[in-house]
């Protein structure tokens, strides 16, 4: 490491004035013109009040850590005091810090004061939860934005430290009792209860109709207590400690969750769960989207294509069930492969999700004696770049196989079958099946958890609190990014420049903000905010803290280029999501007609190749029958009739070419007819899904 300065300039007195800097280090790129390496920026760390002579260490006030030093020959930083000597004659000597940061903490607040959450996070405090505290967490977990930063020093640095001066900076950063008590059920119980009625406020329906996803937890989090709950080893069993999340299938935001021992894995354990949330907090699940350790007799018994006799008697069951069929006895893994295998790459089974190339294809098969529709895919992607990189790393073992098993192994990576009772294309199957919240976001702090408290305070109750308070800061961080999402940007790029508005107070009760640049205005302006001149504390922490809303400028009208009319944005959080929800469906519609369209021109293209290819080699047939005829017929009569029946047979080469050409272009007009009126329904459907009047 080392840090990079940049136009540095000193007054007479040698003291530094101006300029910034930056933690840096070399790496190793074999795509350099020169040197093989180049520079790559670990952290800003913002204006330079004092620097040593080798520039290896320095004092800076970083817009994430406030005024901090840092050594690169240790790579470590430490708190500077006031008083410290190396301030001597800068605007720091003798005073504190109170320079603070202020956009991304002010517009977070704001935008979870519009919504519900804030009085979900309110009412927490009658299970024995401090609200503050929690708000605390809560802040440093969604907008600490991948830095290395505590919660306390987080705190410091933004203007939450004028908001909750009622707390411990030091005890935030090894919260213990903080996380034992949202470890209770009470915590749990009374948050998802909150929520599922705050929310129903807006979407009544929510919680009406959910579906569970499951996951293991990873079993390179070190101590973890649950996996004591196992009956089996550490080394009986790859997994040993299993989550379950259910969510609401509408806006896939998270109603409950439940942790339990790997070795009890079965269909139980889900009834179990839907039981347990439909007496608690009365929310229902309808749909289980499960791996393949769910796969079982008992599942397919709940879950199965009715038959006409239950549906004449009407005793089919209700929901729908989803699982990745395992490769086992029972199941038709082997056979549908055999099936697909020469069709793998066939295009008229392709279709394109997320960057990525797919083969499916639905079947009806009996799984354990229960008829079941059955998705095979083929990841093309995963399966050539997993495949490629085995086969360099064990050429010897490749050579060695058979030609069946080297065909297994070209595709093994990306294949993969689902199976379930509900009807469907493959391609809404796999969106469905991928497109749930990734349950693996809810360890993204595991690690940082595990060096937060000492091994000795782990226990069951901590692990639960602290996996609550990650699905609270995955609640809030989906309904920040909903707001954000009409400015077109990275959410992590966004912070970084909302961190750059900061604040100070003035002593008299107010927050003096800063004159924001032009694009953190407009980053405001765009989803309906202003950004004031100044900030009564008072009031806004009565507007946080206790509900009590304050005042507040009206929206200003966004700037936009000459000739355009100005717009006004003054929506309602509901409308914004509605808005969103419009757009994403109306650009979901348009992607699928734009395929629709390449793929009519390609089937098109394809045709017409084909007939050209029929048709030039026809001819050349014709010719060479023409060549040799001319060669043995030496009268002009014989010469004149070979001529004319090589003639005849270059015609009907040319209308049956003709012909062919015609049948593709009515085809593609046929494919592109049927392609604008599936889309023109979409949009009606979302128009009139969503609200609104179909243009």
């Amino acid at each position: 490491m080392y840090i990079r300065i940049q136009k540095v300039k000193r007054d007479d007195s040698g003291q530094i004035v101006s300029g910034s800097a930056a933690i840096c280090k070399t790496v190793y790129d074999p795509n350099q013109n020169s040197g093989h390496s180049r520079r790559e920026v670990v952290e800003k760390l913002g204006k330079v009040i004092w620097l040593n002579e080798n520039n290896t260490e320095g004092i800076f006030f970083s817009p994430t850590r406030g005024l901090v030093s840092y050594n690169a020959a240790k790579d470590s930083f430490s708190e500077v005091e006031s008083k410290d000597s190396r301030l001597q004659g800068t605007d720091y000597e003798n005073q504190e810090v109170i320079h603070t940061t202020f956009g991304d903490v002010y517009l977070f607040l704001t935008v979870l004061g519009e919504g519900c959450l804030l009085n979900v996070l309110r009412s927490m405090s009658d299970a024995g939860i401090e609200y503050q505290r929690l708000l605390a967490h809560l802040t440093h977990e969604v907008l600490r934005n991948g830095k290395r930063i505590k919660c306390g020093e987080f705190l410091d640095t933004s203007m939450l430290t004028y908001m909750l001066q009622d707390i411990s900076r030091s005890t935030l950063d090894c919260d213990s009792a903080f996380f034992a008590d949202m470890g209770h059920d009470r915590a749990k119980l009374t948050f998802f209860k909150q929520f599922v009625t705050e929310m129903r406020k807006i979407r009544p329906n929510f919680g009406r109709a959910c579906y569970v996803d499951s996951t293991p937890v990873p079993n390179d989090i070190d101590n973890n207590p649950y996996n004591a709950l196992c009956s089996h080893g550490t080394d009986g069993t790859m997994i040993q400690t299993r989550f379950a999340l259910v969510l609401d299938i509408e806006t896939n935001l998270p109603v409950w969750f439940h942790i339990f021992p790997s070795n009890i894995l079965d269909h139980s354990t889900i009834m179990a769960i839907a039981n347990d949330i439909k007496a608690s907090i009365d929310v229902d699940i309808i749909d289980n989207i499960l791996d393949a350790g769910y796969a079982c007799k008992e599942l397919f018994e709940r879950y199965h294509i009715p038959s006409e006799e239950e549906l004449s008697k009407g005793t089919a069951k209700e929901g729908f069930a989803l699982v990745r069929m395992p490769a086992k006895p029972g199941y038709p893994y082997s056979e549908l492969y055999l099936e697909c295998k020469n069709i793998l790459f066939d295009v008229d089974y392709l279709f394109d999700y997320k960057g990525h190339s797919y083969f499916g294809k639905k079947f009806v098969r009996t799984c354990l004696g229960y008829s079941e529709y059955c998705y095979v895919f083929l990841d093309q992607n995963q399966a050539n770049d997993l495949g490629r990189n085995w086969r360099q790393t064990h050429p010897d073992e490749w050579e060695a196989l058979s030609r069946y098993d080297k065909e297994w192994y070209m595709v093994k990576d990306g294949f993969f079958i689902l199976v379930g009772n509900k009807d469907d294309t493959p391609r809404n199957i796999l969106v469905e099946y991928r497109d749930r919240v990734r349950i693996e976001l809810i360890f993204k702090t595991m690690k940082d958890f595990e060096n937060l408290l000492p091994v000795k305070k782990w226990d069951a109750t901590r692990v639960k609190g602290k996996i609550l308070m990650d699905i609270i800061g995955l609640v809030a961080d989906q309904f920040f990014r909903e707001a954000l999402s009409t400015i077109g940007l990275e959410v992590p790029t966004l912070l970084v420049q909302l961190q750059s508005l900061e604040c100070f107070n003035n002593g008299a009760g107010l927050l003096e903000i800063y004159t924001p640049k032009a694009n953190v205005r407009s980053m405001y302006e765009t989803i309906g905010y202003q950004i004031p001149g100044h900030l009564d504390m008072n009031a806004f922490k009565d507007e946080i803290i206790h509900g009590i809303p304050m005042e507040r400028s009206p929206v200003t009208v966004v700037k936009k280029r000459p000739g355009r009319k100005p717009k006004v944005k003054n929506s309602s959080p509901e409308e914004r999501v509605r808005a969103k929800e419009l757009k994403d469906a109306l650009s979901l519609a348009q992607r699928i007609y734009d395929k629709a369209l390449r793929d009519a021109d390609t089937v098109y293209t394809r045709k017409t190749k084909s007939a050209k290819t029929k048709y030039d080699k026809a001819l050349e047939r014709a010719l060479k029958k023409e060549a040799g005829s001319n060669s043995s017929i030496n009268t002009e009569v014989g010469k004149t009739t070979t001529n004319n029946t090589h003639n005849i047979e270059a015609e009907v080469a040319l209308a049956n070419y003709n012909s062919q050409v015609a049948e593709a272009g009515l085809e593609r007009d046929a494919k592109i007819r049927k392609a604008k009126a599936d889309y023109v329904a979409s949009v009606e459907s979302a128009n009139n899904q969503f609200g609104y009047q179909s243009a």
